[in-house]
């Protein structure tokens, strides 16, 4: 009877074809080769020794991501069909779950496909398996009751969607049954192979099981419904959910060839060995492989999308695979010219035999495409800083047009290097890569007054193949500013009194650099006490060498200011100034315990740099400062690391410090945020820093002399 029936189930076969599912890498690591009850076995250890123990009254809150057909509505294969159509649905979270029930479209409840009470050794598990318990109307769970799935003619009850209860017809058994409709035979047969794989049922009842797996009709009965329904979409995103909750999976939805081999006996087929593909031009790929060590023949398909189905039966060259896959070569070859291409291609190849196919293997290839004709024109660095550069260009045109350019930055011409076809750069610091179209790039976070090179590559790129246009490219260089910290100021201060209306009063900003500084990250904020009154957004910029003049007043008279302050405030007592770059403080003036003497201008003498208080400018009286001028500035020159001696460092917190030829006079330090955490302004009246108030790391340091600023680092142990 079986062997007849195994014949039967080849003339099925022929027909079967399903679509793959996301199957985790490696999950079925040491399966290669087996077949049988070695196979079997190794399949029980991999989905027993992952499997996590549900919580029965979880499952109808995992039910809304395994079994949810779309919309909230519930998935239920007593009441629906595979294209979600019914009588009536119940949803999630809309109180329909049981109670009790005297009818169809009372509530749905939890259906052992295997009956609980059929259950033994590991029942506990099992019976909260999702692979196991599905959702499904109420009424219809009780008129199936715990009778096996079978065929019958549904003389004692049949649902609004057609399942059946009524004396089983199917060969082998003639009790009462159970027949689901026939979209679903295949799901509950793959559930009752999965249940004989990840559980000992030897000692389980029920009419479907015999000794440690299933009768005789049962196993017949499957296998025919698991040909006849082959693995659907829904069961492929219900085994990838249910592997999200429980972490297992259903071996016979990822590869429903295994239950030929594992519960029919016949041996698996052996896949085809080192599969290639190399591109000979712009539209053929040589494709070559070896055959498996039976020398069985081979089938070989191709895809745009890399979607393949699973052969089944006998094809001819042209033909397509249910699921994905058309045939270019079938024979016992191993060597295939796949010609007039001009896309990346996806490859399978299959080892057959009477009909029955291995797992296959994979590779792709893309075709040579031009690289564009032409290079961009026109390209020039467009805007620097003390930290960027922007560069812009012409678009390239030609018979290739470029889909993108590769823009790579070196502080040094002859270490940019050309890139290779097939290769893809991705952006970092020094490579940018910009569609077609957009004609501008900008390297951000460079360092000041550097020199930069840079070359541009356009190239293009058809399913991530990557040809790049390398004999001729462009280049130019620029570079950056100066850092606004080192060379922006305020220079100059005129307090007009009391009366914000005083139309005398304005704040005068210094560059001593030889470039330009951009304004665009530049604000002046003016306090009161601890009370932020003003933040002023500077615009423009400031020539080299030159002065920047802020009107505090919008009726200002006698002076040209080059930014006017929208709110009128006035620099009285107990004020003071913040200049900022990126909310990084570059330069204070005065403190919430200093004060501006009304009335009189104050001009920049000795310092430029962070955190000075009024004691460190000089009072010039109501004449001696002029707006637009910088009056008796000194130029600050910075001596390097060498000429300053620190001892200890690193130190527990108490230091000396020593120059070679002037006197310090005041001493900063700041945490790696720019935050100062200690400043001495009377150095030379003491012999050395105690810092053991601040935490242990490491600090910058900077000191001040009478015309030099000193930079170094240290570090508190």
């Amino acid at each position: 009877m079986i062997m007849k029936k195994t014949l039967f189930l080849v003339t099925i076969v022929l027909q079967m074809t399903v679509v793959v599912g996301q199957i985790p890498t490696n999950y079925y690591n040491g399966t290669e080769g087996l077949s049988g009850e070695t196979l079997k076995s190794k399949l029980h250890t991999i989905i027993k020794a992952g499997h996590k123990k549900n919580s029965y009254d979880d499952l109808y809150y995992y039910y809304e991501s395994t079994d949810n057909f779309g919309n909230n509505k519930v998935w239920d294969m007593y009441s629906m069909d595979e294209n979600g159509n019914a009588q009536y649905y119940y949803y999630f979270n809309g109180n329909d779950e049981c109670g009790s029930y005297n009818s169809e479209n009372d509530c749905y409840n939890r259906e052992h496909s295997v009956p609980q009470s059929w259950m033994g050794a590991e029942g506990s598990i099992a019976k909260a398996d999702l692979f196991v318990v599905v959702p499904s109307d109420g009424y219809v769970n009780g008129r199936r009751s715990n009778h096996p799935y079978g065929e019958n003619n549904g003389e004692k009850f049949t649902s609004t969607n057609g399942s059946k209860v009524g004396k089983c017809t199917y060969p082998g058994y003639n009790g009462t049954c159970f027949e689901p409709i026939d979209c679903y035979k295949g799901d509950f047969a793959r559930a009752y192979f999965y249940v004989v794989t990840r559980y000992n049922v030897s000692n389980w009842g029920g009419a479907s099981f015999q000794g440690s797996g299933f009768s005789n009709w049962a196993l017949n009965l499957f296998l025919e419904w698991h040909y006849a329904d082959p693995v659907s979409q829904k069961e492929i995103n219900r085994n990838n959910a249910v592997y999200n909750i429980q972490k297992n999976r259903n071996p016979y939805i990822d590869h429903p060839e295994w239950v030929a081999s594992v519960f029919e006996g016949v041996p698996a087929i052996e896949n085809p060995k080192n599969l290639d593909a190399k591109i000979v031009n712009s539209s053929n790929v040589e494709i070559t492989w070896n055959l498996n060590n039976n020398n069985d023949d081979v089938i070989l398909a191709y895809s745009e999308n890399n979607s393949f189905g699973i052969p089944s039966g006998s094809y001819s060259v042209g033909n397509t695979i249910g699921g994905g896959g058309t045939i270019i070569y079938k024979g016992d070859a191993e060597q295939f010219t796949h010609t007039g291409i001009s896309e990346q291609m996806y490859y399978k190849l299959w080892s057959y035999k009477n009909n029955r196919y291995s797992g296959g293997i994979t590779t792709q290839a893309m075709p040579i495409t031009n690289e564009p004709t032409a290079d961009p024109t026109n390209f020039v660095a467009s805007a620097t800083t003390n930290n960027s550069i922007t560069l812009t260009w012409t678009d390239a045109v030609g018979v290739v047009e470029p889909s993108y350019y590769l823009i790579k930055m070196s502080k040094k011409a002859e270490n940019i290097k050309a890139p290779e076809d097939g290769k893809k750069y991705n952006n970092s610091n020094f490579k940018k890569n910009v569609a077609q179209g957009v004609q501008s790039v900008t390297f951000s976070n460079l360092t000041p007054n550097t020199e930069y090179f840079f070359k541009i590559y356009p190239y293009t790129d058809v399913d991530d193949f990557y040809d790049y246009k390398i004999n001729t490219p462009p280049q130019v260089s620029e570079i950056t500013n100066e850092a606004t910290t080192n060379n922006l100021f305020v220079s100059e201060i005129a307090a007009g009194g009391y009366n914000q209306n005083a139309q005398n009063q304005y704040v005068e900003l210094t560059n001593t650099s030889n470039k330009s500084i951009d304004l665009l990250d530049i604000d002046l904020e003016f306090y009161e006490g601890a009370d932020l009154i003003v933040n002023l957004n500077l615009t423009g910029t400031v020539s080299p060498n030159s002065v920047y003049l802020i009107a505090v007043n919008q009726n200002y008279t006698g002076i040209s200011p080059d930014f006017v302050s929208p709110t009128a405030f006035d620099l009285g007592e107990n004020c003071h100034l913040l200049l900022k770059e990126n909310n990084a403080t570059i330069d204070i003036v005065g403190n919430v315990l200093d004060e501006f003497v009304v009335g009189n201008n104050y001009e920049f003498q000795q310092f430029s740099k962070s955190n000075q208080l009024v004691e460190n400018w000089t009072n010039w009286g109501t004449q001696n400062g002029t707006p637009g001028v910088m009056n008796e500035q000194i130029t600050i020159t910075e001596k390097t690391k060498s000429e300053i001696k620190i001892f200890p460092n690193p130190n527990n917190g108490i230091f000396t410090i020593s120059t070679p030829d002037e006197r310090v006079q005041l001493v900063e330090i700041y945490d790696v945020t720019s935050k100062i955490v200690f400043r001495e302004p009377n150095y030379y009246t003491k012999n050395k820093i105690n810092i053991s108030s601040v935490e242990s790391g490491i600090y910058f340091i900077k000191i001040y002399t009478k015309n030099s600023i000193l930079f170094d680092k240290i570090i508190k142990k």
